[in-house]
């Protein structure tokens, strides 16, 4: 069942240390009051009261009707609200928007490294492609002036091979 706070804690007792608990205090803030009227009415039955304040506790103020459980009775001060949200604020702060920041500039970083890193590989792949087409020029180079050797000692086959036909027939 639903634990109402003890009298002398009031409305602190809701808890603002989390960004969950900053965003149930201005729902609070906003709805409180109405949901409030609901809770209220769901009170002596104890089945669906569990189930209400399960489901919409966590934006209402207190619903207790009695006064020895609490002195409340879906009267929650706005300052008090406004007060406790301003200060659980930071976790908000420490919570959310600091781990954004850095995720944003992490990315912006891991970014900037996966560029370098394909401008690395397409500028090695340049170079691979150059010193390979200036080995193949080197080669088809020393192709064309053995080629060319060879034809200007055509003269001195030409008669060597007329001399190896001689001796073989």
């Amino acid at each position: 069942m639903f634990l109402p706070p003890p009298p002398a804690q009031r409305f602190f007792w809701f808890r603002y240390d989390t960004v969950f608990d900053v965003i149930a205090g201005a729902f609070r803030l906003a709805v409180g009051k109405e949901l409030c009227a609901v809770l209220r009415y769901c009170y002596p039955v104890p089945w669906l009261y569990d189930l209400a304040s399960a489901t919409l506790g966590w934006a209402s103020l207190n619903p207790a009707p009695l006064p020895e459980v609490s002195d409340t009775n879906c009267n929650g001060d706005p300052d008090e609200i406004v007060f406790c949200m301003a200060l659980g604020s930071g976790y908000v702060l420490l919570e959310f928007l600091v781990p954004l920041v850095v995720a944003v500039v992490t990315a912006g970083l891991l970014w900037n490294v996966l560029k370098v890193a394909i401008n690395a590989a397409i500028d090695a792949v340049e170079v691979g492609r150059h010193k390979v087409l200036k080995s193949l020029g080197v080669v088809v180079r020393t192709a064309k002036t053995a080629e060319a050797d060879l034809k200007g000692l055509g003269p001195l086959f030409a008669d060597t091979r007329l001399r190896l036909r001689a001796i073989n027939t």
